[in-house]
């Protein structure tokens, strides 16, 4: 009797799966598991489809998926493509379960190198927070490759003075984590761990995570525009505000919303650029 094939189990698509891709993809395609001859055609055949669809980026795809597998020992993946046509985020599986995570940019692409500074940096350096082990960073056949061990996940559910906790401590680390969002921020049995460290930087100002944590939740959660949230940090925003207000922040809320408003990296929210004018117009006419 044939034996069953394998190849046509599709890695389920769980929660840290949405939680890795849900900002800013593009695209989530199921890679199928080659664990047979036929499988393993099915995963370069896809990947090469993959590939010609977005011809655009210059990077061997299909030969990184390849190489970090049999390095890894991992027997299926998960493909997101990113809103940045040249960025690729893997979730590579061992029996089933997500064990590592893995991004592939092309060489010019600065933020990878940036992020695996700022985990090599943070590694056992917070008691409120932590981020995933660096793996491997490398650069080959003109792509970066940043390999992170994946992190659990039981959704946490964290209060703003939960969120007020964090930004305290990114900025006694002199940190700002650049894309603090609830898709960021995962947890298991009281542990809080923060990722995609893309975007951290330490110059921008410490409100700025938080003023970007209330945004991000407005748009996915409650529909508030920017405008409502920042005038409800400003009037009535609560241990968030005093947050605003304290050493923190030693300008204030007002001043502290407008730097996050012209700090923002617009490349990657253009299509709001009408929105956050509007509450930038109002914003100064409340302050008048």
């Amino acid at each position: 009797m044939k034996p069953e094939a394998t190849w046509s189990s599709r890695v389920p698509l769980g929660r840290d799966i949405r939680r890795i891709g849900q900002a800013g993809v593009r695209s989530a395609l199921t890679i199928y598991r080659p664990s047979t001859r036929r499988g393993r055609f099915l995963l370069r055949l896809k990947v090469i489809s993959l590939f010609i669809w977005g011809a655009r980026r210059r990077m061997h795809t299909s030969l990184e998926m390849t190489r970090m597998m049999r390095k890894l020992s991992t027997d299926s993946a998960f493909l997101y493509q990113s809103s940045k046509m040249s960025r690729w985020i893997i979730g590579l599986y061992q029996s089933r379960r997500l064990v590592f995570v893995a991004k592939v940019g092309d060489e010019a692409d600065s933020a990878l190198a940036s992020e695996a500074d700022f985990l090599t940096r943070l590694q056992g350096g917070s008691d409120v927070f932590r981020v995933p082990e660096l793996v491997s960073f490398e650069h080959e056949n003109n792509s970066q490759v940043l390999i992170t061990r994946a992190v659990p996940d039981d959704g946490p559910s964290l209060s703003r003075y939960d969120i007020a906790s964090l930004v305290r401590e990114l900025a006694r680390l002199r940190i700002t984590h650049g894309d603090l969002t609830p898709w960021n921020i995962l947890g298991s049995e009281g542990q809080v761990w923060l990722i995609d460290w893309e975007s951290a930087s330490g110059t921008l100002a410490p409100g700025f995570d938080l003023i970007h944590h209330e945004v991000s939740v407005a748009a996915l959660v409650t529909g508030a525009s920017p405008r409502s949230v920042f005038l409800d940090l400003i009037e009535h925003g609560g241990v968030l505000r005093e947050l605003l207000t304290s050493e923190l922040s030693p300008a204030g809320p007002t001043a502290t919303i407008l730097h996050y408003i012209t700090s923002i990296d617009w490349r990657r929210r253009d299509d709001r650029l009408r929105v956050f004018a509007d509450a930038l117009l109002e914003l100064c006419e409340s302050d008048e």
